[in-house]
């Protein structure tokens, strides 16, 4: 019988341990836009519409996202979480897309990016 619940009792430690070290970790990360193209802008972060940006100004976006980097300790320190996105924006009044924007986000700073009418090919 005390086999029996030592037995159990190194399963459930062993189910705790697996638990906290398997998966990948979500963070949130800001990402800037500013909208440098002549009219309003609907911004998206792989596929996922964000919000709409108007002509001149800039918007922040937060965006809870699967950490890309590993989380393993180097010399003592935590590693800053990352994530790779990709941007897409529409122009609001024509319905051009830009050209992607693959990005790098991480929470130790916002991700400034910016769109402007040059990102737009097919409106040219």
């Amino acid at each position: 019988m005390q086999r029996w619940n030592l037995l159990g009792g190194v399963v459930v430690l062993l189910a705790l341990l697996v638990s906290g070290c398997l998966g990948k970790y979500k963070s949130d990360f800001s990402v800037i836009v500013e909208n440098r193209a002549i009219n309003s802008i609907a911004v998206s972060a792989d596929g996922t519409a964000l919000g709409t940006v108007t002509s001149g100004q800039s918007a922040t976006f937060t965006l809870q996202l699967l950490e890309s980097n590993a989380n393993t300790y180097s010399n003592g320190i935590a590693p800053t979480p990352q994530a790779a996105i990709t941007l897409t924006a529409k122009d609001a009044k024509t319905g051009a897309l830009s050209t992607d924007k693959p990005i790098t986000v991480t929470t130790a700073s916002p991700t400034h990016v910016t769109f402007s009418a040059s990102d737009f090919p097919s409106a040219a």
